[in-house]
């Protein structure tokens, strides 16, 4: 199943989760982000630089939001946070592809061919 071209894996992984109030979940609503950045923006009521700011701090890169470019927003967040982590730990993570476990997992419904 994919939604908006994007893979189930892919939009529920937890690279593409960010904290949100339910007021801001419902302003976003599954919309892509060239739709709902300037209703976050006006209804957070900061300036562009604060804007930038936030989005800074949950580690989101603004021009991949505003281009809708899923891909260069998850792999460059990826990296990102791996790199965080790695920093914290003093230590490298390796970088080449790891595979998930097959199977359905306990709560999920076996995606649509």
């Amino acid at each position: 199943m994919k939604k908006n071209g994007i893979s189930r894996d892919d939009y529920n992984c937890i690279i593409n989760k960010t904290p949100l109030s339910a007021r801001t979940n419902r302003i976003v609503s599954g919309d892509a982000p060239s739709k709902y950045l300037a209703k976050i923006k006006k209804h957070a009521g900061v300036s562009d630089e604060e804007f930038l700011n936030i989005m800074k701090s949950h580690v989101l890169n603004p021009g991949y939001l505003h281009e809708d470019d899923f891909t260069g927003f998850f792999n460059d967040r990826k990296e990102q946070i791996l790199q965080r982590i790695e920093r914290a730990m003093n230590k490298k993570i390796p970088r080449e592809e790891i595979h998930g476990e097959e199977g359905i997992f306990i709560g999920e419904e076996a995606d649509e061919e």
